[in-house]
């Protein structure tokens, strides 16, 4: 049956900022609690508006083969230490950290030392070690070797046996008071054993490989990326990389007068040096069979090889491979020869709009050898004429700048006041047919029209942006580049107190194409007003603006939605509509109650009808049978 009047539609509720009335048009209910959903979102948003969270973020990344990461030095301990050990031989704290070497075998240990006037309890475990023996006074070990009680140690130190390969702690509990010992550990010391074959046994994960561009005789500690230049192999100065190679055990000992051997596969030469950057009278060797350089040297007292690679003229990617003397590779390195003809030019427009008269760095300009490496000799820089246009009066890409990573191209705008735009055509410098174009405009320095935009409205505390044009007397934008606080806003005035003013006074604007943009977040309700005051006086023009614009205003007029007025309306509608549709509920409920009560009284006035015609065709067939027998009988 149809309900005796429909509900009030959710179409015609009034759905403002209020995000309860908005759930409850919908009788949204929380899952769990039946707590209304609206209730929770304003719980939520609450939170969010209030709590800033800020992450650091740390990542590191493993280069090629031959690479080990180094961790940082374990922080010193207080109360014990590593005292003498494999690559470890202190006296004292300092220094000693937490951290320690040993040699797996029956008769190897690690000795641990203790600072004095101090009590505690020690205990160790892990790889079948043991206290052993105890030096000094005030220490004392159980039958079993696995605690040690320090009474006033005065620097005593216990033995730590290592019969297995493993790791080995030994934790320290501070005494605390009254027989009581700290519950977990005040500090520990942790002993790497490894196995006795792997002393003095070359170690991948110990040992590495580094390569520095252009460095002699230096200790390097990362991978620089590499271009070489024309240069030629006389001497140490004129080296285009440094390789240099760490030699080491598994237990991190350095290895030396070990046989170390660098080999180049292509282009260039590599030669051994000494730890004095003196090079090796027989390094060098040329292999014409294999058309490659290979260089032999001997690893110094710390384990340390070193290699220097020279450019001989030729242009192309060379691969170093280094290998010990049973021809284990410890790793390889690239390095990139470029040539000096260039074959494709790159030009990048850094500044569209210069000003007029004035020297601008505009254009960035990149060469390429056929091999597609960048050319990055400065002396190869390329030429440059204006092939169309009037408002560039001359341009030059004369000098490489390696922190650009590009020749920085600078154009001189005419000083006519009929400026436009210039299509400059830039040629390699080798008088090749290589050319690429770039498009620069010549505009006026002086802002005739200053615009300030904004939203019309915006939903309260959120994001608003503004943006800025500046434009010249040929409406062309004003100068690409960075204007300094005050150069063209004096002052601004906001209508309600803001997070952060776009555009204020103390605020450097840089302008692209002659616009900038800044962000504000606008209030919680009402109607946000901002007035700029743009630089200058009226009488004069100034550095900047025209007389016609210099001190005038700009305004902005931003609507909030959902003022507070607003959202008390739309919660008593909204909270009418609730009542009128809880009404519809009931009246829907009492309807269905009625009709299931019809259908029931329906539904047994069918099955009497049936019954009582089944006993009326009973009666009928009884009577028939009677007087069948009456007849029968002739009664």
């Amino acid at each position: 049956m149809s309900s005796f009047r429909q509900q009030v539609s959710s179409s015609i509720r009034i759905l403002g900022w209020n995000r309860d009335a908005s759930a409850r048009a919908t009788h949204l209910k929380a899952a769990d609690g039946n707590v209304p959903f609206a209730t929770i979102e304003r719980k939520s948003m609450s939170t969010k508006t209030s709590i800033k969270r800020v992450a650091l973020v740390a990542a590191a990344a493993l280069m090629t083969a031959g690479f080990s990461a180094v961790s940082a030095h374990a922080a010193d301990n207080t109360y014990i230490f590593p005292k003498t050990g494999d690559g470890v031989s202190n006296s004292s704290v300092t220094g000693a950290g937490s951290t320690v070497n040993g040699v797996a075998g029956p008769a190897n240990y690690v000795t641990i030392g203790f600072t004095g006037a101090d009590t505690g309890i020690a205990t160790v475990s892990g790889a079948g070690a043991t206290f052993g023996t105890a030096a000094g006074t005030g220490l004392t070990v159980n039958t079993a070797g696995t605690q040690a009680t320090a009474v006033n140690t005065s620097g005593a130190s216990v033995t730590v046996a290592t019969p297995s390969a493993g790791t080995v702690t030994v934790n320290y509990y501070k005494y605390v008071s009254a027989g009581v010992y700290a519950a977990t550990a005040t500090e520990s010391v942790v002993i790497t054993v490894n196995a006795a074959a792997s002393s003095g046994v070359y170690s991948a994960a110990k040992s590495s490989v580094y390569i520095a561009a252009g460095e002699t005789n230096t200790i390097v500690t990362a991978d620089a990326a590499v271009v070489g230049a024309a240069t030629t192999p006389t001497n140490t100065d004129s080296a285009v990389a440094t390789i240099q190679v760490q030699y080491k055990d598994s237990l991190g000992a350095s290895m030396p007068a070990e046989s170390i051997t660098a080999t180049i596969s292509g282009p260039g030469v590599v030669k051994g040096i000494s730890d004095t950057g003196t090079i090796s009278a027989a390094n060098g060797q040329f292999s014409a069979a294999a058309n490659t350089y290979s260089s032999t040297v001997l690893s110094s007292a710390n384990g340390s090889a070193m290699f220097e690679v020279f450019n001989n003229g030729q242009v192309g990617t060379s691969t170093i491979t280094i290998k010990n003397n049973t021809g284990v590779v410890l790793g390889t390195k690239t390095v990139t020869f470029s040539g000096t003809t260039a074959a494709s030019l790159k030009l990048t427009v850094k500044k569209a709009y210069v000003l007029a008269g004035a020297s601008t760095i505009a254009i960035w300009a990149n060469q390429y050898d056929s091999a597609g490496n960048e050319i990055t000799v400065s002396a190869a820089h390329p030429t440059v004429t204006v092939a169309s246009g009037t408002s560039i009066a001359s341009a030059t890409c004369s000098i490489y700048v390696p922190a650009d990573g590009a020749y920085e191209c600078t154009v001189v705008g005419t000083s006519a006041t009929s400026v436009g735009d210039s299509v400059l055509t830039f040629t390699a410098s080798t008088g090749t047919s290589i050319t690429a174009s770039a498009t620069v405009h010549a505009v006026l320095g002086v802002a005739n029209s200053i615009t300030i935009t904004g939203p019309a409205s915006a939903d309260p505390s959120t994001s608003a942006t503004y943006t800025l044009t500046a434009l010249d007397s040929n409406g062309q934008p004003l100068p690409d580049g960075a204007y300094a606080p005050g150069a063209l806003i004096a002052s601004v005035l906001p209508s309600q107190n803001l997070v952060a003013t776009p555009f204020n006074a103390s605020e450097t604007i840089t302008l692209a194409g002659g616009v900038a943009t800044d962000t504000t977040y606008v209030p919680a309700a009402g109607t946000l007003t901002i007035t700029w005051t743009l630089e200058g006086t009226a009488a004069t023009t100034d550095a900047h603006l025209t007389k016609a614009i210099a001190a005038t205003t700009v305004n902005t007029v931003t609507t909030i939605n959902g003022s507070a007025d607003a959202a008390a309306a739309t919660d008593a509608a909204n909270a009418a509509t609730d009542a009128a549709n809880a009404a519809a509920d009931a009246a829907d409920n009492a309807t269905q109650a009625a009709s299931e009560a019809l259908a029931a009284v329906n539904s047994l006035a069918t099955t009497v009808a049936s019954l009582i015609a089944g006993i009326k065709a009973q009666i009928t067939s009884l009577t028939n049978l009677i007087t069948k027998i009456k007849n029968k009988v002739g009664a």
